[in-house]
């Protein structure tokens, strides 16, 4: 690789069934809007697209994004969203805000919040503290293609 268009996968070619491709080469894949995969095992040839075969290939370079989803959860609960490959998904916390509530009133610490992408269409939010449901959760959702 000697140029910027092949460290990037631009000149990559659209991979074909039957021909043998070496470690590190980088190809199209025609099934998966000829987004670019590498090579990672041994070479050789096969009729499995490289968005399918993960035995023998990985995503290369970025993805372009194909949706981003937000929303806020209050206190342990679910969210349905719309459907995502969970694979090609990453779910991020923006932020969370609640309070504990000591014995005597006076509200002291504060909650932690996790969130999960529980499967394709639910986000789980889960607080600990001694009120948790006094918390809130922010969260982001992107998917690639």
């Amino acid at each position: 690789m000697s140029r910027a268009s092949d460290v990037l996968g631009l000149s990559a070619p659209v991979w074909l069934s039957g021909k043998t491709y070496y470690p590190g080469e980088v190809v199209k894949s025609p099934a998966d809007r000829y987004q670019t995969y590498v090579r990672t095992s041994v070479a050789g040839a096969g009729a499995i697209d490289p968005s399918a075969d993960t035995s023998n290939y990985v995503p290369f370079g970025a993805r372009a994004i194909k949706s981003i989803q937000r929303g806020v959860m209050a206190g342990n609960a679910t969210a349905t969203i719309t459907a995502v490959a969970p694979s090609k998904t990453e779910l991020r916390c923006l932020g969370s805000i609640g309070q504990w509530a000591s014995v005597d009133g006076a509200n002291r610490g504060a909650i932690a919040a996790r969130i999960a992408l529980t499967n394709a269409t639910t986000i789980t939010s889960t607080m600990q503290g001694l009120e948790s449901s006094n918390g809130t959760v922010s969260w982001e959702l992107t998917e690639y293609f």
